[in-house]
Formats: structure tokens, sequence, C-alpha cells
């Protein structure tokens, strides 16, 4: 085994035991004040100060940290690590959950429904099926819980608009490695038809898919092209997006993959071409 796997190994031991769980939850809880040995005993309930300082101790250095002051708080693993359990990463599979997007359908101006189920979206119109969408990225259970459909909407925006910003710098939000983004026309990757955009991180293999439309937002001609007809890119939820432009996708070369997004809204358009590494130029 190697030395990362012995230090990962360890780690996830450090939090084996209930009282430590609790005494994160409780430094987390303080927004980021640090707390003293007295106050967060009394916090976290522990009867016998042997115990919790046995307990407190193990955590010191990984995910808690003790300041000159005396003081407690949590670490960069401490955080993230009571951000996934309050996210439902480990122990809640949300369940299933149906809302309506605002916007009616343009072809048939019915309502679009959007199912939430198995951390995944499913977006389509039930009277025409024109408009489809799937949202590939995985969606944390543990925003269902502290939402009403209103909210649950703006939460998801949020969460893809995120993951979005990080994969167009490369960056991976589970591990903080590098990911290298590719345009690729593997529809078994899939369930739409190509081409799309991968991203993959080099240090621990999550991948991300999304449509090359998608990959697209945060391009300075694209965020200027919807604003010119009164669209604003920053609050009109992504998923809405297909309901008030009109995007097709067209390859332009097979080797390497090159392909062209263009957006459309009334009579204007506008061209984006992207590369088989994932770089964009407006046209």
């Amino acid at each position: 085994m190697t030395q990362t796997a012995m230090d990962a190994d360890e780690a996830f031991a450090l939090v084996s035991d209930g009282t430590r769980l609790s005494i994160l939850q409780v430094l987390s809880d303080t927004g980021g004040d640090g707390l003293s040995f007295g106050e967060l005993r009394a916090r976290v309930d522990v009867a016998d100060s042997g115990q919790f300082n046995y307990h407190l101790k193990r955590l010191v250095g990984t995910f808690i940290r003790k300041s000159n002051g005396g003081t407690y708080s949590l670490t960069t693993a401490g955080n993230r690590l009571v951000g996934a359990v309050l996210r439902g990463v480990y122990h809640d599979r949300g369940g299933r959950r149906e809302f309506t997007l605002n916007a009616p359908c343009p072809d048939c101006g019915g309502s679009i429904p959007v199912i939430y189920d198995d951390e995944q979206l499913s977006i389509g119109c039930p009277e025409c099926e024109s408009f489809t969408a799937e949202i590939t990225f995985p969606l944390p259970p543990g925003m269902l819980r502290v939402r009403d459909d209103d909210e649950l909407l703006n939460g998801i925006d949020g969460w893809l608009r995120a993951q979005l910003r990080a994969a167009v710098g490369s960056l991976c939000l589970n591990c903080a490695g590098t990911l290298t983004v590719a345009l690729t026309n593997d529809t078994t990757l899939v369930d739409f038809e190509g081409p799309f955009v991968e991203c993959r991180c080099d240090r621990c293999g999550r991948t991300l898919l999304t449509s090359i439309s998608e990959f697209l937002v945060f391009e300075p001609a694209v965020v200027g092209f919807f604003h010119d007809h009164g669209v604003d890119l920053v609050r009109t939820p992504l998923i809405e997006l297909p309901l008030v432009c009109d995007t097709t996708t067209t390859i332009v070369e097979t080797d390497p993959l090159t392909a062209r997004t263009r957006f459309a809204i009334a009579d204007e358009q506008l061209d984006v071409t992207i590369e088989a590494d994932g770089t964009t130029h407006a046209e």
C-alpha cells in the first residue's frame, strides 16, 4: 500500500466515531469563529473531560486547527468533510422530486416538468416531446432537504454553474486536480447525440459531460449576444436557456474533431467554434 493510501485510510479512521463528527459539526456551526476547549465541550455535550480531550486531540492537525490562543476551528479538510455530510454525499439519495419550469414550451406552450431522481435531472415536454434535456452533472441530494421547488431550481442552477465554471478553468471541484477538456463524439457516454464536451480529471478520474452550448455560457461573446437580446445569462437558469434561444451544433472537421455551435435569437445569430482541446473562438 502506498503512503498516500495509508494517509487516506488514517484520515477516514479519525472520523469513524460519533463524538468526533459532532465536534466537527459544532465547529462548522460557528461560521469559522474559534471555540475554547470548554465552550466546545459544552456544545458537544460530553460530560467526561478526559474522553472529550482524547477525541479532540485525534482531530487536531488534520480536520481541526488549534490557535496560539487555545481556540479550535476547522481546517480546509474539516470544512470539506462537514460539507460533504450536509450535501448528503455519503448517506442521502435524496429521493424523487418533480416541479415545473417557469417558462412554457416554446413549441406548444405547455408546461415542462422537471424530474430529479437518483442524483440526475431530466426535463421534457410531455405534450409535443420537442424539448428534452438531460443534466449529466451529479447533483447533491442534500439540496432537496432545505429548498422548496423555486429554491431548488435556483440551487440546481448555482450548482451547475459552479461545475461549468470550474470545468472551463480546468479545475476539478472533487479533488482540486486538473481537468483535461476535450471535444468528443462518443455517443456511448451519453444519451444524446454528440458532439459534446468531456472534462476528465487527471488525478481522481472524475468525468463531467456537458453539451457544447452549456460549456459556452461563460464565453464573452455568448454573454454579450444574449445581453443584446434582453437575456441575462447570470439570472436565467441554464436549463431554461433552450427556451429562449435556438442552438444547433454541426461538425466542421473530424480530424481533429472541430464543431461549431450557432446561437439564434429572433433574426440574429452567433457562431462559436470549439476545437478538439476545448479552445473556443466566436465568429
